[in-house]
């Protein structure tokens, strides 16, 4: 990222909400482990591990939005696609929640591809 250019508002909402999320999902993963490994490793210790993995994604993603780092954006665009097909799922046990879901999914694709936020992390 060069200097001369400012982070787009949404950008910087972004990486502060990825930053919260996934602070949130790597301690509560953490918590679950912790937890699973008090009664032996289970199923609850391996989704914790999933919890723990997204978590630290999520915050990779959070910062990196914050520095306009290039590799990011790329990484943004497969874990919104990820969320999205996800959604898809969701969709067929709760149609409300997983539309909604899929739509903000679908807008923050929309707005990665926009011409100054895709210029913000590749130029």
């Amino acid at each position: 990222m060069s200097s001369s250019k400012p982070r787009p508002i949404l950008v910087t909402i972004l990486g502060l909400l990825h930053i919260l999320l996934g602070a949130l999902a790597f301690i509560g993963g953490l918590l679950a482990l912790v937890g699973s490994s008090i009664e032996g490793l289970d199923v609850g210790g391996i989704l914790a591990s999933g919890g723990l993995i997204a978590g630290l994604i999520s915050l990779l993603i959070g910062i990196g939005f914050m520095k306009g780092w290039n590799i990011i954006w790329y990484i943004g665009v497969i874990f919104a696609v990820i969320s999205a097909l996800l959604s898809l799922v969701t969709i067929l046990g709760s149609p409300l929640s997983g539309l909604f879901s899929l739509l903000i999914e679908v807008i923050i694709l929309w707005y990665l591809f926009r011409p100054k936020v895709k210029g913000f992390f590749l130029d």
